[in-house]
C-alpha cells in the first residue's frame, strides 16, 4: 500500500505543479495582453495628438485663406459701390446742370 500512496502523492504533487504553472501562464498571458492594450492606447493617444495638432494648423491656414478671400471680395465690392456712387453723382450733377440751364433759358 505504501507504493500506491507514494505514487498518489507524486501524481497529486505533479497535478498541483501543473496547475500552478498553468495559472502562472494564464496570469502572464493576461499581463501581456494588458501591456499590449496599454501600448496600443499610448500609440493611439500619440497619433490623436498629432492628428489634432495638424488639424488645428490646417484650420488656422483655412481661416487665414478665408479672411483673405473675404477681404478680396470686399475690396472689389467696395470698388464697385464707389464706381456706382461716382456714376450716380455724375448723373445727378449733370441733371442739376441741365435743370439750371433750362430754368435760366426759360426765364
Amino acid at each position: 500500500m505504501q507504493i500506491f500512496d507514494f505514487r498518489k502523492r507524486k501524481l497529486e504533487e505533479q497535478a498541483l505543479a501543473d496547475q500552478l504553472a498553468e495559472e502562472a501562464l494564464v496570469r502572464r498571458l493576461q499581463q501581456d495582453a494588458r501591456e499590449l492594450e496599454r501600448t496600443k492606447m499610448e500609440e493611439n493617444k500619440e497619433f490623436m495628438g498629432q492628428w489634432m495638432a495638424e488639424g488645428r494648423k490646417n484650420w488656422q491656414k483655412n481661416i487665414k485663406r478665408r479672411e483673405a478671400s473675404i477681404a478680396r471680395v470686399k475690396y472689389f465690392e467696395d470698388r464697385e459701390v464707389q464706381a456706382y456712387k461716382n456714376k450716380l453723382d455724375k448723373e445727378l450733377t449733370e441733371a442739376t446742370r441741365e435743370l439750371m440751364g433750362g430754368v435760366n433759358e426759360f426765364e
